[in-house]
Parts: C-alpha cells; structure tokens; sequence
C-alpha cells in the first residue's frame, strides 16, 4: 500500500484501482499502514 502510493507515487485513485478496492477503503488502508510504520519507526532501539 505505501510502496504503491508513496514509490510509486500513484494517486489514492490509482492505488485504489491497482488494488481493486473502493478510493475510500484504500485511503484507511493506508492511514492504518503509516500509523503501523509510525509506531515501528518510533520504537526504541
């Protein structure tokens, strides 16, 4: 999901559409990968 809209640079439409999902559905997806990532990211090490 991120690698198709941030890599890739796709559009949230693109990426909906590559990934055969409803503009809406991939947007929360991708708001609940980068809260994900976020949180790893922020862990200490």
């Amino acid at each position: 999901m991120i690698g198709y809209r941030f890599l890739l640079g796709l559009s949230e439409s693109e990426t909906a559409d590559v990934l055969g999902v409803r503009q809406g559905t991939a947007k929360s997806r991708l708001s609940r990968a980068m809260a994900r990532l976020r949180a790893v990211l922020e862990e200490p090490a």
